[in-house]
């Protein structure tokens, strides 16, 4: 089955829908800030990797939700950081990209690990992760701010200041 049928399944049992439909409601309820869309999303992604466990994405969607619980006050920290980490290296063995090098970079950080959480951060700098954008705004960091390293990198990426 394509990956993208493996969305559509997981979204519209039986149904079709547009690609680009597919995608935006994985992001939409992985993202979300209440835990009703926590909850969806990981139900989502879920079934995603039940259908196809060599999905990659769906990982990576997975470790997204599962950090977003913590950050968000709906799942102890580390559970939940624990859970993110450990999707975002099942997506890493499955497709090395910079976005799941972020996911765990951010898990690390999370859970006090800033050596490891700078490792990962190296690792999607050089896959060139599009997220290290985020890299200063977003809270999954907020632990490695005070650290020389965090500056350093940041201004390697380009972001301002």
């Amino acid at each position: 089955m394509p990956r993208v049928s493996i969305f559509v399944e997981v979204l519209m049992p039986g149904g079709i829908a547009p690609e680009p439909r597919c995608g935006r409601g994985i992001g939409d309820h992985c993202a979300g800030q209440h835990r009703s869309g926590l909850r969806t999303g990981i139900g989502f992604c879920q079934r995603a990797v039940d259908i196809d466990p060599t999905y990659a994405s769906a990982y990576a969607w997975l470790s997204a939700a599962y950090a977003a619980q913590s950050i968000f006050g709906f799942a102890a920290a580390s559970e939940a950081f624990l859970r993110s980490r450990s999707a975002a290296r099942k997506a890493i063995d499955l497709e090395p990209d910079g976005r799941s090098s972020f996911f765990i970079a951010a898990a690390e950080a999370r859970l006090g690990e800033k050596d490891k959480a700078f490792e990962w951060l190296e690792r999607a700098f050089e896959e060139r992760a599009g997220l290290l954008i985020y890299l200063k705004i977003h809270p999954m960091f907020d632990e490695l701010r005070e650290d020389p390293r965090f500056e350093v990198l940041v201004s390697r990426i380009g972001i301002p200041a």
